[in-house]
């Protein structure tokens, strides 16, 4: 379903009416917060990241190969997933100390995505596929959120539940 929906739903078309990738896109539209999720760039000299309130602009263009994280700012404390659409492919993207974790604790205001168990921000980077990119942050009180983009996507679209973060950046070399 997830990569033939055509032919599934030529198949069985009472079984597969709502095309999985749109019910996503539909639920991110109908839900996100698009000014409290930036990308900001991580200063390897210096190991730290630069808050994005001292920048003169959030930043929005990114060289490849240069490290980066996101930096959410959530109304809600609990528990936060992400993903990283490109060229119409979403993928899941791992918040936690290691590549296995997708969850991450969050607080109420600003913090660092991914991080590592101090919660220092662990970097990201792009390295081979120029053009924008867009993630996207859900947060939830409920320590459950589901990691998988269909599950989110059917979530009551109660905002005091869950919070849904965008923000695209664009590759450039």
């Amino acid at each position: 379903e997830q990569n033939y929906f055509t032919v599934a739903q030529k198949a069985a078309p009472e079984l597969f009416q709502v095309n999985p990738q749109s019910a996503w896109e539909l639920f991110i539209e109908g839900n996100a917060i698009t000014d409290k999720l930036n990308a900001i760039p991580l200063i390897k000299q210096m190991g730290i990241a630069q808050r994005s309130k001292d920048a003169q602009q959030a930043t929005t263009t990114m060289r490849l190969g240069q490290d980066y994280c996101l930096e959410l700012e959530s109304d809600l404390e609990g528990y936060c997933v992400a993903f990283e659409g490109y060229q119409g492919h979403w993928h899941p993207l791992p918040l936690g100390a290691d590549a296995r974790r997708l969850r991450a604790n969050t607080i109420k205001g600003i913090q660092h995505l991914p991080k590592d168990a101090n919660g220092d921000p662990i970097p990201l980077v792009e390295l081979d596929d120029a053009g924008l990119h867009t993630f996207v942050c859900v947060v939830s009180s409920d320590k459950t959120i589901p990691t998988e983009m269909r599950e989110l996507a059917k979530l009551n679209h109660d905002s005091s539940i869950f919070e849904v973060h965008r923000v695209a950046i664009n590759f450039v070399t």
